[in-house]
């Protein structure tokens, strides 16, 4: 049997080349867009909580599959899990045996809340998360803007700057992002919610102050591997909505793209926000895919 031939194995200095090449062939044979830079992998090599809660799939000296559970901070019990097997290794056993030393870890860390991702026309990865209890929490749109032939945005006046957010900020950022995102009901980030984020070399983190007061947030991933920038976690404090804010913190995140020299701007929108979806194309962004967010509760 397959599985008995199978070697697994935690995430070492000796397996970066491989996990590049995995994910430069997976994007080559599933038409995606899955970002691991030589950067990150270095990072989680430097974080225990994260290295340690990355398992390697081999078969003959083969890289065949690649699942994480990445917690969101060394202390939090939320986390984030990826599972993705070489195509030609689907449906024999490899992404269960993954997935059960995986949920192993889960435990292990005490682990509450499992966020997974998933495409909308990848059939088989929606079917082994539901199989797996993991339950649909919303739809989002992936959009895309060319940057190639795209000027630079226009800065805005004195009354605004653009401020790099640090550690010493993380509870600032917990706010705007509780304020912008969590609905009554909701479980609140904390600062808990963040820590990878911030200490990402690859993620830059920024607020938009109107004098002294702090308005508006985003975030960029820089994905040089695959040549994009990916926008996340644009909000605005409510009182500062309708003054264009929104588009202010996205021409900043589309000029720190080009400046980095990466020809494309990518972000993902939840189906039900047709106000950010409306304003993402008035900038330029067009749809271009559907993804899947999944939670399990533990």
């Amino acid at each position: 049997m397959l599985q008995q031939e199978v070697k697994i194995k935690s995430f070492e200095r000796e397996d970066i080349e491989k996990i590049k090449g995995f994910a430069k062939l997976i994007n080559e044979l599933d038409e995606l867009e899955l970002s691991i830079s030589e950067r990150v992998l270095e990072y989680i090599l430097s974080q225990p909580h994260l290295r340690e809660n990355a398992m390697l799939a081999y078969h003959n000296d083969e890289l065949i599959a690649f699942a994480a559970c990445i917690k969101n901070s060394k202390d939090g019990d939320e986390a984030n899990f990826e599972l993705i097997v070489h195509p030609g290794y689907r449906h024999q056993g490899v992404g269960k045996m993954l997935y059960d030393i995986t949920f192993d870890k889960f435990r292990a860390c005490n682990i509450k809340v499992v966020t997974a991702f998933a495409k909308e026309h990848m059939e088989h990865s929606v079917k082994f998360l539901q199989n797996r209890d993991f339950k649909i929490h919303k739809y989002m749109w992936k959009m895309d803007y060319n940057l190639k032939d795209v000027a630079c945005k226009a800065a805005p006046t004195d009354e605004y700057s653009f401020i790099q957010l640090a550690m010493e900020d993380i509870n600032n950022y917990v706010d705007i992002m509780n304020a912008g995102f969590k609905k009554e009901g909701d479980v609140l980030y904390n600062e808990n919610s963040f820590q990878t984020l911030l200490y990402n070399p690859d993620e830059y983190v920024f607020f938009i102050k109107h004098r002294d007061n702090i308005v508006a947030t985003a975030a960029i991933g820089f994905q040089r591997d695959i040549d994009r920038g990916y926008i996340h976690n644009v909000t605005v404090y409510s009182d500062y909505r309708g003054k264009g804010l929104g588009e202010m913190a996205l021409n900043h995140c589309i000029n720190k793209v080009k400046e980095a020299e990466l020809s494309k701007a990518a972000l993902n929108v939840d189906g039900e926000n047709k106000n950010a979806l409306g304003l993402y194309k008035k900038i330029g962004f067009e749809e271009n895919n559907t993804d899947i967010i999944f939670k399990l509760k533990i």
